[in-house]
């Protein structure tokens, strides 16, 4: 096998005849501290007009500087978020779920902000996420005592501007290098399903261990399946990925699954 260098051999492995496995530093993103991950999802931002000439336009501008955010960080800086805005109801709870999902399906997109009139020195942004497990409103604030202390028009949109911007870091992902375990025999399929996993060309790879996997030996069986989550997990299909990994681990135990199903439902 040509191209991989970094080759150890895994004496740990329960049912260990000869499986070898190489190490892959690669680079996985981490949730935004708000632990939700815009990407790949639509996303739409709506703010709210109360009739207050000072208010909606922190509200608008805001919404906007959000959205360019969003879009610098998700989508390349190409103008792909819809800004929206509606009166607002006194008696609406914008911070119930029902009132998110509403905007979900008028705007219909995957992700909604809805940004509130400022309370005092305290922005109020509300994000819905209806990818999300978890299933529930998340609540923004932010201090603006400097937007508001400022008394020309233009300066206080254009700080109101940069405050939605500041939240939308909120969402940025985090890369950190970890270690990702391939299994492999020395014959032919098997490094070259290996091969394909060093280039990063997963499908390819998976192709091979789903072939792989249908031998009568417990252990290559276990091995493939476990390749197969490596890949699952490497494509973002992490519930696929948990899935494989339990199948390898009732197969014929490996002994090196605890890491990667770390990483796994981290994500989940």
């Amino acid at each position: 096998m040509k191209k991989i260098v970094q080759i150890l051999v895994f004496a740990a492995l329960a049912c260990a005849c000869t499986p070898q496995a190489f190490t892959m530093l690669v680079e996985q993103k981490k949730l935004s501290s708000v632990g939700i991950d815009l990407s790949g999802k639509s996303v739409s931002v709506v703010y709210l007009e109360t009739g207050d000439a000072r208010g909606d336009a922190f509200a608008a501008s805001f919404a906007d500087g959000l959205a360019q955010g969003i879009e610098a960080e998700f989508y390349e800086g190409e103008r792909s978020i819809n800004v929206f805005s509606t009166p607002r109801d006194r008696s609406g709870n914008y911070a119930a779920k029902d009132s998110l999902v509403r905007f979900i399906m008028e705007t219909e997109s995957d992700v909604v902000f809805l940004v509130d009139n400022p309370a005092g020195d305290v922005s109020r942004t509300f994000l819905y996420d209806s990818m999300n497990p978890q299933d529930k409103v998340i609540r923004l604030e932010g201090e603006i005592k400097e937007v508001n202390a400022e008394k020309n028009d233009d300066m206080f949109k254009s700080s109101a501007q940069h405050a939605g911007l500041q939240l939308s870091k909120l969402f940025q992902l985090e890369w950190e290098k970890q270690p990702i375990h391939i299994v492999y025999y020395d014959s032919g399929r098997w490094l070259e399903a290996a091969d394909y996993a060093y280039d990063f060309q997963w499908k390819e790879a998976m192709k091979i261990w789903l072939e792989l996997v249908k031998t009568k030996n417990v252990e290559k069986a276990a091995c493939a399946q476990y390749d197969l989550a490596v890949g699952c997990y490497m494509l973002g299909r992490y519930q696929l990925a948990k899935e494989w990994l339990e199948l390898s681990e009732k197969t014929c135990p490996l002994g090196i699954s605890k890491d990667l199903m770390e990483k796994i439902e981290a994500l989940l």
